[in-house]
């Protein structure tokens, strides 16, 4: 049983004014401060386990093991180091200039706020040695488990506290590090002035900013192959058998732990007696994003059965970690180069760099009191209408391409490198996205055309672009690391890396973890209401509206397939971001 640790929350909020002797205050001062405290999880009686980098494997006597908490003698179980110093200072203002005649105010703000310890593994990690392993699994993913009725398969009932749990296979929901027990810390503040244009009209303009750190991420991964080991090229993919390449045996048992056939680069991870290392199960806690934006609006109050307002944002958003649940994220590859986070700053994949937003609501001129039609049966059925709509319109968002061909003994993507003076967009594409229709093919086999259904070039030249992702993968990528083929598991392949292509791996270049060259189409959509009020009696009335969600029935395709060796489904979208026109209808009595 996992109990989430308890958040303590202490508050204190000063105020001050100053009105110059006015009845009318000019300068109000907001102050306040805030305490929290998150205190990480932990497990009923202790019974969770966790990978240690300095703890010795008994059964090769070499640093890397599991820790369990029933037998750590008085370790910290949570694993994670609570955080003490979650002081939140906030300070806002707002101030009515005595020169403009009390029609104009300037108000801003800032503070310091922190999240809360935000677990990706939905309670589910830590566990290592105090469950069934391995369970039970179903033979092909449809078929039951195991059958009831013939009793419960033979199993070695828990704990297995083993320290060398993981050996000879990856380390899996087991590393929870000290410090990320430290809340996301986020940095924010705001300028914003309004002036009365005239007695129903009020225009708005402002900046929100924020930069945020400590953000749940998935980022890292320690126990991948060293980036300078890189240079052995397809040596990495070679049996290792001992002084292979001047790399020595790295302990005693090494063969035997692998099945007897490792590979080079086995032997070159931090800790060789494991694949690698999961450290974004459960707590990592390295992740960064910043956000900035202008934003201005008009409001028109609602004046002779009339009320608009329109509403623009001009944002701009960077992170390396764009979910709050990293492993089950917003379609983002995952990143490069661990060993420097700041080249996995990109653009968010949920940055929307314009967002524009109109609405209204207008009760039509007809009926008792009304300019029109104000008598008689007539004005009883021509009264009561309102029509109002929203529409809003937005910038498509970001691609993450999927990674290309992988680095052995790498975990993280690899991503392509990018093929410059090639545009990425499609023939169709460039035209607009009206011009795109994922269900249009033009061959009898379903391939995919630039000029009808995907949204990416396709062009290439295998003959003048030799490193090209491959037959049928677009001219803009460039796999550095696949030069024809790059499966090398058998030494006697021909075409392995052959003919001068046996270059060291190497990371793509050119294309961030996120792009915004290519988005997705620009969102549309119109909501349209109408509502009818028929008066009973004084205190009584009754309500019909028609609601039209989506009333033009737009479609805005979604992410499209982002992984250029899929062949016929590169480029092209599989559904839309909106749903078909809806209508709904509601009747309510307002007493």
């Amino acid at each position: 049983m996992i109990n989430r640790g308890p958040r303590w929350t202490s508050r204190y909020y000063g105020f001050f004014a100053q009105d110059d002797f006015k009845v009318t205050p000019t300068l109000t001062l907001n102050l306040g401060l805030r305490y929290d405290v998150d205190v990480p999880r932990t497990e009923a009686h202790g019974d969770t386990s966790n990978f240690s980098p300095t703890a010795n494997d008994p059964e090769y006597n070499i640093p890397g093991a599991l820790v369990f908490g029933s037998t750590c003698h008085g370790c910290n179980t949570r694993w994670a180091n609570t955080w003490m110093k979650d002081w939140g200072p906030r300070v806002g203002f707002a101030w009515s200039p005595a020169f403009l005649h009390q029609k104009t105010v300037v108000r801003g703000g800032g503070g310091v706020l922190y999240g809360p310890l935000v677990y990706d593994d939905y309670g589910n990690s830590m566990a290592s040695g105090y469950t069934v392993d391995p369970a039970p699994t179903s033979p092909n993913g449809f078929d039951p488990e195991f059958q009831l009725d013939n009793g419960f398969p033979a199993f070695s009932p828990p704990p297995n506290l083993d320290p060398g749990f993981f050996n000879g296979r990856p380390v899996t929901g087991s590393l929870i590090t000290p410090s990320s027990g430290r809340p996301a810390t986020v940095y924010n503040w705001n300028l914003e002035a309004q002036h009365q244009l005239a007695n129903d009209l009020v225009l708005t303009v402002g900046y929100i900013g924020n930069h945020a750190t400590d953000l749940e991420s998935n980022l890292l991964n320690p126990n991948n192959m060293p980036i300078a080991d890189f240079s052995m090229g397809n040596a990495l993919y070679q049996p290792f058998i001992g002084n292979t390449k001047g790399v020595a045996l790295p302990f005693q048992g090494f063969l035997q732990n692998w099945g007897g056939n490792p590979a080079l680069q086995s032997a070159l991870r931090p800790f060789p007696q494991y694949d690698y290392i999961d450290q974004g199960c459960c707590l990592q806690n390295v992740g960064m994003s910043s956000f900035n934006a202008l934003v201005a609006s008009v409001t028109r109050h609602y004046h002779q059965g009339l009320n608009l307002q329109g509403s623009y944002t001009f944002a701009k958003t960077f992170t390396d970690a764009d979910s709050a649940l990293p492993n089950s994220g917003v379609g983002v590859s995952q990143d490069m180069d661990t060993d420097d986070l700041h080249k996995e700053k990109a653009i968010s994949a949920q940055d929307l760099r314009h967002i524009l937003v109109v609405s209204g609501l207008y009760d039509l001129p007809f009926g008792k009191g009304k300019m029109f039609l104000n008598h008689g049966f007539v004005s009883a059925v021509a009264g009561g209408w309102t029509v109002g709509t929203v529409e809003r319109i937005q910038s498509g968002q970001p691609l993450s391409f999927a990674c290309e061909w992988g680095i052995p003994g790498f975990e993280n993507c690899i991503r392509f490198s990018r093929n410059p003076g090639v545009s990425m967009k499609s023939a169709a594409y460039k035209r607009g996205a009206k011009h795109l229709n994922p269900f249009f093919n033009t061959t009898a086999n379903g391939a995919i055309d630039p000029n009808a259904n995907t949204m990416f070039n396709l062009e290439y030249d295998i003959t003048t672009n030799p490193g090209a992702a491959g037959s049928g993968a677009p001219y803009f990528f460039i796999d550095t690391n696949n030069n024809y083929s790059r499966d090398c598991t058998t030494a006697t392949q021909s075409n392995c890396r052959s003919a001068g292509f046996d270059q060291p791996y190497t990371f793509g270049t050119g294309i961030p973890r996120t792009t915004s060259e290519v988005r997705t189409p620009p969102y549309f959509n119109n909501d349209l209401s109408i509502i009818k009020k028929i008066p009973i009696t004084e205190q009584y009335t009754f309500s019909i509206k028609a609601e039209l969600l989506n009333t033009f029935n737009e479609h805005t395709f979604n992410i499209p397939d982002l992984q250029p060796y899929d062949g016929n489904s590169f480029g092209v979208p599989s559904g839309t971001v909106n749903s078909p026109r809806n209508v709904q209808l509601t009747a309510r009595i307002t007493f």
